[in-house]
């Protein structure tokens, strides 16, 4: 990791979770990397599909920004599930940091209490510096734990660049084609290379991406955020929620309202 040269961390938000949980599954994903570990019971995670891995009691789960996973919790013998988590938008060399490394999905058990303590300080502390040497601290153990893979290419860093910045805009490959200054054929193949899938479904995914964040940390109505994010048929917004995350807009916020507060 030495050629890296500035790692930076904006919009650090903590959270827990309580509840009788057993053998309930869900999908997400999330613009944001997310560090979170079981406190009590067990969870399977599955990411884009890929077979789906075991987290202990105690371990500590990394799931990179914009990743769409699978969850399952599972309580302990009392019937109830815990955990808790941080959210942060990592930067890495000004590249998302999943994008510049490669990061496990389940640390190590040795590096669980000093994780455990930086997500407890970035969840309970008041002082926003403390927040960030906490959240900081964490990333000096990820890195750790970190192996690099080579660059992205310029194509694949252009689209994305593009596509964050103007996701709740009426963009499509003709848009992206005009800032790469290429033929929206190429975009067409770019984003089956990269991304595989078309650049509508590839913009598709960010916004609901960006839609997910807003349902669990913001009040805002699901119209408003349909809307902000770039979907002016609801209708439509609502099927490819419902189809990406296996619940339609309203009760994915509901259900995670009632998980965050320990209701279920």
């Amino acid at each position: 990791m030495e050629s890296i040269r500035n790692i930076t961390v904006e919009n650090i938000i903590g959270g827990r979770m309580s509840g009788s949980l057993n053998d309930v599954a869900y999908k997400k994903s999330l613009p944001c990397l997310t560090v979170g570990q079981v406190v009590h019971g067990s969870m399977g995670i599955s990411l884009a599909g890929e077979e789906m891995v075991s987290v202990g009691e105690m371990e500590v789960f990394i799931i990179p920004a914009g990743r769409t996973h699978q969850l399952l919790h599972m309580a302990g013998k009392d019937g109830v599930f815990k955990a808790h988590w941080a959210y942060m938008d990592v930067m890495v060399d000004g590249a998302p940091m999943g994008d510049v490394l490669t990061l496990p999905t389940v640390l190590s058990r040795a590096a669980s209490g000093q994780i455990y303590a930086a997500i407890r300080a970035i969840c309970e502390e008041g002082i926003l510096c403390r927040r960030y040497i906490a959240a900081y601290r964490m990333l000096d153990i990820l890195m750790a734990h970190a192996t690099g893979h080579a660059p992205e290419e310029a194509d694949r860093t252009a689209i994305r660049r593009f596509v964050d910045a103007n996701f709740g805009e009426r963009i499509g490959a003709e848009e992206i084609a005009a800032a790469l200054g290429c033929s929206a054929p190429a975009v067409y193949r770019y984003t089956a290379k990269y991304f595989g899938m078309s650049p509508a479904n590839y913009i598709n995914h960010v916004r609901l991406t960006h839609a997910a964040w807003q349902l669990e940390q913001t009040s805002a109505p699901v119209r408003q955020i349909a809307l902000s994010v770039g979907f002016e048929d609801m209708p439509y917004f609502t099927r490819l929620f419902k189809k990406s995350f296996l619940l339609p807009p309203g009760e994915y916020r509901e259900r995670r309202l009632a998980w965050d507060n320990g209701r279920v």
